[in-house]
């Protein structure tokens, strides 16, 4: 498991209050089976365990009237299936 924790921050170098990311946390976690002759590991994963909704960046225009924000990944999850020689 790990988690990740963004406090508050503005992607605006006069702190414009359109450009706020707010704060977030994120964990992720991953269950992992080696077998005994290495040559094959089993895991099963997650990202963003909580489904939290963050953005990543906030860019402004128009003076700072008008701002457009990208989102940080939903909940996503997985099996990864590795063999080694």
């Amino acid at each position: 498991m790990d988690w990740s924790y963004r406090s508050l921050s503005y992607y605006d170098p006069d702190n414009n209050p359109i450009t706020v990311i707010p704060s977030y946390d994120l964990f992720n976690g991953r269950l992992g089976y080696l077998s005994a002759n290495g040559h094959w590991d089993v895991g099963l994963w997650i990202k963003n365990a909580g489904d939290e909704k963050y953005r990543t960046h906030v860019f402004s225009q128009r003076d700072g009237r008008i701002a457009f924000a990208l989102f940080g990944e939903p909940r996503t999850y997985g099996l990864t299936l590795t063999y080694n020689q």
